[in-house]
């Protein structure tokens, strides 16, 4: 069992990929409090390599922080 997520970095025009098995059902709280917060949050994770996204049979949750854009 698990919660497993994608989670993805924007910078400089370029992406960082990471994934947690655990934290798709808390993924609102663990991002609501800002850009800061959520970029360390997701650092906290396991970066993986395009081999490392997940399908849609496993990804449960996932989130994109584009610090280019700001969104």
């Amino acid at each position: 069992m698990g919660h497993r997520a994608n989670l993805i970095i924007v910078r400089n025009h370029s992406y960082e990929l990471y994934y947690s098995h655990w934290c798709a059902n808390t993924l609102p709280k663990n991002i609501f409090w800002g850009e800061q917060y959520a970029i360390k949050f997701i650092e906290m994770q396991t970066k993986v390599d395009e081999s490392g996204w997940l399908n849609d049979a496993w990804a449960e949750g996932g989130a994109i922080l584009d610090a280019d854009k700001k969104r």
